[in-house]
């Protein structure tokens, strides 16, 4: 009979300790909230789109916005969107991971250190992303009168008048 309640309060403190943790979850859920209204706009007013042949990918705005002025805007927004999107479903998962899976972990990953690291782990994969779009944007006039015709048979649409950008893996004009 000790055993049995000795195992049943174990439980229930275990029980406890991941209910504390798992508030912080109401974060994770305010955010995926935000991240959802911001793309619905975005979708809305842009309808961004990508394109891919070979070695060459092309985003293209084709919504409302989709005039080279306001296109570049809604464009970068929603590349940006993109990776926090990546980055908070990632967190989340290993976040959920520790402390369900292995909640006798949860302690060591609350510390500074432990959190310091995850943040400049994410601020070099944001700077790294950041870095990519760069590059990337605005397209060269040279990709994007040899990517025209790729575009004009797959989507039907003439991007020279929308807003893109893109790049191609080989060509030394524009390489990633």
């Amino acid at each position: 009979m000790e055993e049995y309640l000795a195992v049943d309060h174990l439980a229930r403190e275990s029980s406890l300790s991941i209910a504390k943790s798992l508030s912080a979850f109401k974060y994770f859920f305010f955010l995926f909230g935000i991240v959802d209204i911001f793309f619905s706009v975005v979708q809305a007013a842009f309808v961004p789109i990508t394109v891919g042949e070979h070695t060459s990918f092309v985003f293209l705005s084709v919504g409302l916005l989709r005039s080279r002025e306001c296109g570049f805007v809604g464009l970068l927004l929603f590349i940006i969107g993109c990776i926090f999107v990546l980055l908070l479903i990632c967190n989340s998962f290993l976040y959920r991971y520790v402390v369900l899976c292995r909640p006798n972990l949860t302690h060591l990953y609350a510390r500074k250190r432990y959190v310091a690291m995850v943040v400049a782990l994410n601020s070099v994969l944001i700077l790294d992303w950041g870095y990519s779009v760069h590059r990337t944007m605005p397209a060269t006039a040279e990709f994007t009168a040899t990517f025209r015709p790729t575009v004009l048979n797959i989507v039907q649409i003439d991007i020279f008048n929308t807003a893109h950008f893109g790049f191609n893996t080989k060509v030394s004009y524009r390489p990633l």
